[in-house]
């Protein structure tokens, strides 16, 4: 018998260690926040809301976030710190893409 594994052995080995439900399971995907965007006090925030979401489309972070996440929407919020709006974009992505995400683009890596 050769001193190294043959290609049939290792795999033989591998799929004893895990059962194929283990393997083939996809990654479970949460709803996460991944920008918010102010809006001044406008008579129709969902027109001006335009402007600052395609920015942030056209941004690398934007980018970034259409190819990894799923289901992106926005959504109007009264602004908490003044007059206006808050536009939040979530959307769904597994954890492991989600960390990522944050150590490239958020500063403090908390959203």
């Amino acid at each position: 018998m050769p001193l190294h594994k043959t290609k049939t052995e290792h795999t033989r080995s591998v799929s004893q260690d895990f059962s194929a439900s283990e393997v083939l399971k996809p990654a479970k995907k949460y709803n996460r926040l991944f920008a918010r965007l102010r809006l001044g006090d406008v008579e129709d925030p969902v027109l001006y809301a335009a402007e600052p979401l395609c920015k942030w489309e056209a941004t690398p972070e934007g980018q970034w976030a259409k190819k990894h996440a799923d289901d992106l929407t926005w959504n109007l919020h009264p602004d908490d710190f003044g007059w206006g709006y808050e536009i939040r974009i979530t959307g769904l992505i597994n954890d492991k893409d989600y960390v990522v995400y944050l150590l490239k683009f958020k500063d403090s890596g908390i959203v």
